[in-house]
């Protein structure tokens, strides 16, 4: 099995105690799909419905300012932020060779209609979908809805951006005459005019239409998680003291060096100190998470967790048994991924 983890670097340090020192630091992690799709569907078929509630009248509209402000120039906010959702979800539908065929029907092929409530499309519209287009599935956006706002912060005047975005997904199974998964998401894009450095440039935030279509695309990418894998940052800790040998281990992990840094902590699994014989058993646990070992991690876990049950070293066991909760959820992960193989 590759190994499905991108180490990032440390990014902070602080203290526990006097002498315990918690290193956290960001990786990348391979996770897989929310839902499993049945691995027979190679064909799908992606559709807006263009539904919205009654009470969704803002579409011509948005905030400036904490005022409501009408558009000056017309234009089919909806039809644009749709499409660009619809886009950006079969780029990474395709990106992952999870499917054969990936077929995007244009926004037209529905009227806008209000309803009061989202009902499943009838059997009939189903298969007449599938038909024209031999989908094995279908994956509706029922409904999709966004907001634009700017306003100016008070402290400073810089203005600020951001667009409130909800959509409803219905995933239907073709061949066995099923709803797979129902989900909403509702979600905040933000603008501050803020680069890498703090610096502040007002041509940084985007208008309205330009905002609606950014905030529509990461909703097609945030969708695609229910279906394909993906990479997410988490993160995760080394523990060190001020003993020698434990700030050089620190400092060598940091640089993404855990060769090195695993041999000095090999030198302290048997140490007469135990708090030493903990942080070398935790930190080898984390080491072989890196290397892809979660069994040995859960393994090294276990029995730095012995070793900690002593209330001398309760700072020590709480982070031992919150990193046994992760490794416990990491190895179901894993079996997902493991059990769906995407390259033919």
């Amino acid at each position: 099995m590759k190994k499905m983890i991108a180490i990032s670097g440390i990014v902070s340090l602080f203290f526990l105690s006097s002498c315990v020192t918690l290193n956290e630091f960001p990786i990348e992690v391979f996770q897989p799909a929310k839902i499993i799709l049945p691995a027979e569907i190679k064909n799908v078929t992606i559709v807006g419905r263009n539904l919205k509630y009654t009470n969704d009248t803002l579409q011509n509209y948005y905030s400036k300012d904490f005022r409501l402000v009408k558009n000056k120039k017309t234009f089919n906010t909806d039809s644009i932020s749709v499409q660009a959702c619809l886009d950006s979800l079969s780029q990474k539908l395709q990106s992952q060779k999870r499917f054969d065929k990936i077929t995007v029907l244009p926004v037209s092929s529905f009227p806008l209609q209000f309803v009061k409530n989202i009902h499943a499309p009838s059997k009939n519209l189903i298969q007449e979908i599938a038909a024209k287009t031999n989908a094995e599935a279908l994956i509706l956006l029922d409904m999709y809805s966004g907001f634009y706002s700017i306003n100016k912060n008070s402290d400073d005047g810089r203005s600020i951006a951001k667009v409130v975005t909800a959509s409803i997904w219905t995933i239907y199974d073709i061949p066995k005459n099923r709803m797979i998964n129902h989900t909403s998401l509702v979600d905040t894009v933000y603008w501050d005019g803020l680069d890498s450095k703090e610096n502040y440039l007002a041509s940084r935030i985007p208008d309205k239409k330009a905002a609606m279509q950014i905030a529509a695309g990461l909703v097609g990418v945030n969708y695609s998680k229910n279906i394909i894998p993906y990479w997410a940052t988490v993160y995760r800790n080394t523990l060190s003291c001020n003993q020698a040998d434990f700030k050089k281990a620190a400092g060598l992990a940091k640089i993404n060096k855990w060769e090195e840094a695993t041999e000095i902590w090999k030198k302290y699994t048997e140490s007469k100190n135990k708090r030493h014989k903990i942080y070398s058993l935790f930190n080898l646990a984390i080491a072989s998470e890196m290397d892809g070992n979660i069994e040995t991690a859960i393994e090294l876990n276990n029995n730095a967790s012995k070793i900690s049950s002593s209330p001398v070293f309760t700072d020590e066991n709480e982070i031992i048994r919150k990193y046994a909760a992760v490794l416990a959820k990491r190895k179901i992960e894993l079996a997902k991924l493991n059990s769906i193989n995407y390259e033919r």
